[in-house]
């Protein structure tokens, strides 16, 4: 997967060094609207440890692709 990844024109790989780090990285790319923000972890440990930043997300409606951002609650 990450080889086909690096041959895609215009994706910035961004290397974290952690699971949760990625996740709010891809979170915050997002929230500054440079884009749309993405994660890939390993199965195990690592997916679990990024589902913080997803539930994130999702508890406050940012999904990929849409400009309405509507705050739930404050995180």
């Amino acid at each position: 997967l990450l080889d086909c990844m690096s041959n895609v024109p215009g994706l910035a790989m961004i290397y974290t060094s952690s699971e949760l780090g990625a996740g709010y990285a891809a979170d915050g790319f997002a929230r500054a609207g440079v884009g749309a923000g993405a994660c890939v972890t390993t199965l195990g440990v690592g997916g679990m440890s990024a589902i913080n930043a997803a539930a994130g997300c999702y508890s406050e409606d940012l999904v990929c692709g849409s400009r309405e951002r509507v705050l739930r609650h404050h995180t």
